[in-house]
């Protein structure tokens, strides 16, 4: 884009003009193609659309003057108007009447070539930046009771205890990824938290310490009140073990996973 401006800079100098960055920044916001999610494969990051280089030069110069791009560069054309004393009068068969010249009322007008208003993108983010509690899940009585089983082995008798929960996955980390992480504000489930790809196990392991935390006293300065995430959103529902169904997102990475603690920062 800074190329592209400064190109768009450069060409109101050769046509006598000053520059002017604003008109360049509008040309090219005004006149930008809007993005299609069915095609683009990340359109969150395509913002206002796609670069529409020859609306915005024909926005800024007119017609007159075309840009192309090669292998060797970028390539600037001209094209100079036809004035009216260069064109030919029509033929007109001689003799032949004479009728007043027509004008244009004064009551005409002629709408502006360039447009008032620009129309949204239709490119939407998946991104999901949210606050709130980690909680869990077991989505259906079988899952609930295979956590019971093999808690009491270690002596551990209620999967709802937080607690006992913590203490279980501490010791048998790969069990996390059986449960349904939950995201909660205000008391509503507002997002399942799933974890994908080569940081998964980074991710259930901050779940593990975000959890921990939130059981510490609220005197103590490695309590957790609130936890911020980082996600993706998907197509996917999940039904919890009340048959509440919620939005599943993907976390890729435990970055952007943060507990928040107001007494340390308090203390600080």
């Amino acid at each position: 884009m800074t190329g592209l401006c400064g190109l768009l800079a450069s060409l109101q100098l050769q046509q006598g003009k000053p520059i002017d960055a604003e008109a360049i920044r509008a040309a090219l916001l005004n006149t930008a193609t809007p993005c299609d999610p069915d095609v683009v494969e990340e359109p969150e990051r395509c913002l206002r659309g796609i670069v529409n280089l020859p609306g915005a030069t024909n926005v800024l110069f007119g017609p007159s003057v075309t840009i192309s791009f090669t292998e060797d560069g970028a390539t600037r054309t001209e094209r100079p108007a036809i004035s009216p004393a260069r064109v030919a009068p029509p033929a007109a068969a001689l003799g032949s009447p004479d009728y007043p010249a027509a004008t244009l009322s004064s009551s005409t007008s002629v709408a502006a070539a360039t447009p008032t208003a620009v129309n949204p993108s239709t490119a939407y983010s998946g991104n999901v930046y949210a606050l709130g509690t980690l909680g869990y899940d077991f989505g259906d009585e079988a899952s609930l009771d295979t956590f019971k089983e093999r808690m009491t082995k270690e002596g551990m008798t209620d999967p709802y205890d937080p607690r006992q929960m913590v203490d279980y996955l501490d010791s048998n980390p790969e069990e996390a990824r059986s449960l349904i992480w939950t995201l909660i504000l205000n008391g509503d489930i507002i997002y399942a938290l799933d974890p994908k790809g080569s940081f998964a196990a980074d991710v259930y392991e901050m779940f593990l310490l975000m959890l921990a935390g939130q059981l510490e006293p609220e005197t103590s300065n490695d309590f957790v009140d609130r936890i911020s995430v980082s996600a993706r959103r998907t197509n996917r529902t999940v039904e919890l073990f009340s048959g509440e169904v919620v939005p599943v997102v993907n976390l890729r990475q435990p970055r952007g996973i943060y507990g928040w603690n107001v007494n340390a920062r308090a203390n600080s």
